[in-house]
């Protein structure tokens, strides 16, 4: 069984590609889940969502689209936190993502502009 796409493990790389890639992903990710809402995978896919819309990446942020697909998900927005823990700011060479991390992520982000 295939893997499903883990935005926060490849937010590193994802971040240095155009804003129209990550638009692509998040939009992926959207049409995934709703082709796929039984699939063993559905709530693992409609987190991936959530932290999107948690940190802007992709779309606009979005605390009430987050909640909503939190719910879809079966997680809460606690487990958010968890998953940003997963990015290792160390692991970056990127001032706009360290600042970020400074700032105090989410809501900083909005990664769809650039």
């Amino acid at each position: 069984m295939a893997k499903y796409l883990q935005v926060a493990e490849d937010l590193a790389s994802f971040i240095r590609a155009d804003y129209l890639v990550r638009n692509q992903i998040t939009d992926s990710l959207l049409k995934s889940y709703s082709g796929n809402q039984l699939h063993p995978f559905a709530h693992d896919m409609a987190f991936q969502v959530a932290f999107c819309y948690h940190i802007g990446f992709g779309m606009q942020s979005d605390l009430t689209e987050c909640k909503e697909w939190l719910q879809k998900a079966n997680r809460k927005l606690s487990d958010l936190q968890v998953e940003r823990d997963t990015v290792h700011e160390r692991d970056w060479n990127n001032d706009r993502m360290t600042q970020a991390f400074s700032d105090g992520l989410p809501y900083q982000l909005n990664l769809i502009h650039g």
